[in-house]
């Protein structure tokens, strides 16, 4: 007898066992198939069995997703905006972090694509609008995760006013709220963020559907019938998601992002180290892969430019400087395309990342009102005034010999 109960507390603490022997996914609880009643009006609803996330997704897990190359769009740009105030993922260079004392808190600030690439990243997906309801009030029809009974702030997350996130109180961690869990186990199934789900609002097909309420909301966003909306392509400070799976498929593991490979343009001229620089082999200069505005989205003027060069450290190094004339007019290239801002053709290699801006600032002053930039539609070279960016960036540059 005393074997057999060790044998099982060896078999719970390493996960549960479904009864066809397959052990759920990591960090995934098992619905099983059957009827469940959906909706306020309690319709009789079949499902097969699938998994679903446990707990929301973190912003350390997003992190990784960002510094894996699936997380680009096919202009190779990132696809999540870290420079929102409501972004708890900071990115310097290429590398994105979750903030500190935030890696356990729930991402916020993601669009409906950022989750569903994010899921298919994990050989995942979102769940459907049926499976998420079922994961969060099982099969009885109860009206909240933990039961018939009203919300309380032992069981969610809600009823908060805005008041920042700095202080760590408005957003919960995901492992938080025990006692509010699903009838499957699945943690924060009412509060904390509105998760994305694989559902259309309406016939038109305009928006996405929301589930769960938020820290914010009121009781009856939270009862597990509630549907929120918006388009798929907007972000919020309380917006998340979680991720399912089919019963029987296996997900995949997060990888740590590899280091990319040195590549070289196509005409041997620039090398591309994988880290944010790219070297121009004829003139030994070393330049940054993204100008200021494919970085940060948006212009600078040129005071703003020369400190944004000046706090660099791209690639790890911290002599990063304004380019003169002469060296930008070295990399416009007539006969070479690359992207802008605006979808317009610029002139330089296509080794550099796209979406920069064609008016690039130099470090040369013509007198107090005004710097020369260089415009790399056709490499004209004009004065700008120095307060104001009109759709101007900077390219730093760093000597190497």
């Amino acid at each position: 007898k005393g074997f057999v109960f060790v044998f099982f507390l060896i078999c719970m603490s390493s996960g549960i066992v479904s009864a066809s022997g397959e052990s759920s996914p990591e960090n995934m609880v098992l619905v099983p198939s059957g009827d469940f009643l959906y909706g306020y009006k309690k319709q009789k609803t079949t499902l097969p069995a699938f998994y679903i996330d446990k707990y929301e997704v973190r912003n350390k897990e997003f992190a990784e997703f960002l510094n894996s190359k699936q997380s680009r769009t096919g202009m190779g740009e990132m696809i999540f905006n870290t420079k929102s105030n409501n972004s708890l993922i900071t990115r310097k260079g290429n590398i994105f972090t979750a903030k500190n004392q935030m890696e356990n808190k729930p991402v916020v600030n993601v669009t409906w694509f950022n989750a569903y690439a994010y899921c298919s990243w994990l050989g995942k997906r979102l769940p459907t609008d049926e499976e998420w309801e079922k994961a969060a009030r099982g099969k009885d029809g109860r009206r909240y995760p933990w039961g018939e009974n009203a919300p309380s702030f032992y069981l969610a997350n809600y009823g908060q006013n805005w008041r920042g996130f700095s202080n760590g109180k408005i957003l919960k961690d995901v492992f938080s709220m025990e006692q509010g869990k699903s009838p499957y186990g699945a943690f924060n199934m009412a509060g904390n963020v509105w998760e994305w789900v694989n559902g259309w609002y309406g016939k038109e097909k305009k928006f996405r559907m929301l589930r769960g309420g938020s820290w914010e909301s009121n009781d009856k966003s939270l009862l597990s019938w509630f549907h929120n909306f918006s388009t798929p392509e907007n972000a919020s400070n309380n917006y998340g998601f979680r991720c399912a799976v089919d019963k029987g498929k296996k997900p995949k593991k997060a990888k740590p992002a590899k280091t990319k490979k040195v590549t070289k343009s196509k005409d041997k001229r620039f090398i591309d180290y994988g880290n944010g620089t790219v070297k121009d082999i004829k003139t030994k200069r070393m330049w940054t892969k993204s100008d200021s505005f494919s970085d940060l989205g948006k212009c600078l003027n040129w005071k703003e430019a020369k400190t944004y060069v000046e706090n660099l450290s791209t690639g790890g190094y911290k002599n990063w400087r304004m380019p003169t004339v002469e060296e930008l007019l070295e990399i416009y290239e007539k006969p070479k395309k690359n992207i802008d801002q605006e979808g317009g053709v610029v002139h330089i290699d296509a080794i550099f990342n796209s979406g920069m801006t064609y008016r690039q600032w130099t470090s040369e002053e013509v007198n107090d009102c005004c710097a020369k930039t260089v415009y790399f539609y056709n490499g004209a070279v004009s004065d700008g005034n120095v307060g104001v960016c009109s759709l101007r960036g900077v390219r730093a540059v760093r000597d190497t010999q």
